[in-house]
């Protein structure tokens, strides 16, 4: 995690965040608490497969928040694929690991956030779409704002700071990068969407599954195209096409995979993140 001010916060205590299955020793200091919420949402009533406008988040407040007036730094916590708002308190652990790197000095004490990006078919990739929502709206206009309003936090960019995993990683560089008056860190660890891997992201989805589908639950039998399904809805949305509201990048003609190259380009240059910082997008 890069720092920009006294506020920023260190490698270590990032990678103590994603690092999810490190041993703790017992510990009896004073625990914080993990309080869940609905927000209400304006970037989703455009959407076309059934996301509700109500967005849930878990709040993660340090021990000493109940007492005195003290602000706190924001890390917003971006989930992966598969997971929602409550994974990382519920399976990762990352209340014991923040409290052991408060006890130990690798960290002030910080407020974590994490909101809920999950669709009906897995993910929101944090990309605006005309088929899924506006979830960089949702988090950089809407969320940064209610979390500043409710809770005691420093209110400026050097104060907050972007992490997550996986897709989560993606999403913490994408709009870190697009948002930087927002936000002054990030660190994102196995981010996706890095390199070409144009070959890869063909040989994924099953492509007869997709061009057959009659409902969106239907490429949920294959968790790679449940996966590019979502990536599609993000980067290559088309309304007009249901049931997934996609344009396929590529199909199989008598067992032969054929790819559309103007759609692949197209999802290149939307998708992948060095694309993106070519570009200056």
């Amino acid at each position: 995690m890069r720092s920009y001010s006294r506020h920023a916060f260190s490698r270590r205590a990032a990678l103590a965040m994603v690092m999810a299955t490190a041993a703790l020793p017992a510990r009896a200091a004073p625990s914080g608490r993990v309080v869940d919420a609905i927000l209400p949402s304006a970037h989703f009533g455009h959407n076309l497969i059934g996301i509700s406008p109500d967005r849930r988040i878990s709040v993660y407040l340090p021990p000493s928040y109940g007492t005195g007036r003290k602000r706190y730094p924001v890390i917003y916590y971006l989930h992966t694929f598969f997971e929602d708002q409550r994974t990382v308190f519920d399976q990762h652990g990352i209340q014991p690991l923040m409290e052991t790197a408060f006890e130990r000095g690798d960290m002030g004490e910080a407020i974590l956030v994490s909101a809920d990006f999950s669709t009906p078919v897995v993910h929101s990739i944090y990309t605006n779409s005309s088929v899924t929502g506006n979830w960089e709206d949702f988090l950089v206009q809407e969320l940064v704002a209610y979390i500043d309003a409710n809770y005691r936090t420093l209110a400026e960019p050097a104060a907050r700071g972007l992490t997550g995993a996986h897709m989560g990683g993606y999403g913490a560089i994408r709009i870190a990068g697009r948002y930087g008056g927002v936000f002054g860190s990030v660190y994102a660890m196995h981010p996706v969407g890095t390199g070409h891997g144009v070959y890869i992201m063909q040989c994924r989805p099953n492509w007869d599954l997709l061009a057959q589908a009659k409902t969106l639950n239907d490429v949920k039998a294959d968790p790679f195209s449940q996966i590019f399904t979502a990536i599609y809805q993000a980067h290559l949305p088309n309304p007009a096409k249901g049931p997934l509201y996609i344009d396929m990048p590529a199909r199989r003609v008598n067992g032969e995979l054929i790819i559309d190259p103007a759609l692949t380009e197209r999802l290149t240059n939307s998708f992948f993140l060095e694309r993106q910082v070519a570009s200056g997008a």
